[in-house]
């Protein structure tokens, strides 16, 4: 009875270790997969001039590019600034100046800090 419960022990472990790995992987391969998505959506919207959400129950859809040299590459800008948004990108602020147009537009981001004034 013993030597069965110290063999189900290790086990139990391995299964949460793998469990835990395996949602961390597919949290990681969810973000890049949005990224690509995005991507689409800004191009779609650029070729039909239209809003284009990257996936059918998004609640955002990207408003804006800016080229980064820190990241040595693209960051699509989302509308609102709320956490589902905030979780793919930077948001822009509804209510304030559009981006590309005359004023200051306000941006919002929760990971990374790569705007100098």
């Amino acid at each position: 009875m013993a030597t069965k419960f110290i063999l189900t022990i290790p086990l139990l472990l391995v299964t949460i270790t793998a469990l835990s790995w395996g949602n961390t992987l597919y949290i990681h391969v969810k973000a890049v997969l949005a990224q690509f998505l995005i991507a689409d959506a800004w191009a779609d919207t650029l070729e039909r001039d239209r809003d284009f959400k990257p996936w059918p129950w998004a609640d955002t859809w990207p408003v804006a590019r800016m080229h980064t040299e820190i990241l040595d590459g693209d960051l699509y800008i989302l509308a609102g600034a709320h956490g589902s948004t905030l979780a793919f990108g930077p948001g822009h602020m509804d209510g304030t100046v559009a981006p590309g147009e005359s004023g200051a537009a306000s941006l919002q981001d929760t990971g990374i800090l790569i705007l100098s004034f």
